[in-house]
């Protein structure tokens, strides 16, 4: 099982109509490749964990990264187990980021998310250790 872990930037904040258009693209993409994980956008940064056995599915995510500005790669290996059931993507807008209640709300559902995963190797590790940091 090919992981990889990652986070990029965007030059623009993603409106919901870009977040929403490329969310349903990634989703189509991932499901019919049998690619599984997790992004998370926020603060018009995206921190990503993708799990899959397709070869392809690892080329085109290195295209994606070179889409991307500031690109870091946390893990990049071969793992034995899936974490993740299926790919799903999670999105905080930036024009919201001044709402207080619904910032901590976001932030404390995700990570107490995150917390229940089973973090049986080091890629799934990586990416809890991020987001816990991330979403700060």
């Amino acid at each position: 099982m090919y992981k990889v872990v990652w986070q990029s930037s965007t030059s623009v904040p993603a409106t919901a109509t870009d977040f929403s258009s490329t969310a349903f693209i990634f989703k189509g993409f991932n499901d019919l490749h049998g690619n599984t994980g997790l992004s998370i956008y926020f603060k018009s940064q995206c921190l990503n964990i993708l799990e899959s056995t397709n070869s392809i599915s690892k080329e085109i995510t290195i295209k994606i990264m070179g889409d991307n500005h500031d690109v870091e790669i946390f893990y990049d290996g071969i793992e034995k187990t899936r974490t993740f059931k299926a790919w799903n993507i999670v999105y905080y807008p930036d024009h919201f980021l001044d709402k207080g209640h619904e910032v901590k709300l976001f932030k404390m559902n995700l990570l107490f998310y995150l917390d229940l995963l089973e973090k049986k190797d080091n890629a799934t590790l990586i990416f809890w250790r991020l987001a816990n940091s991330f979403l700060e």
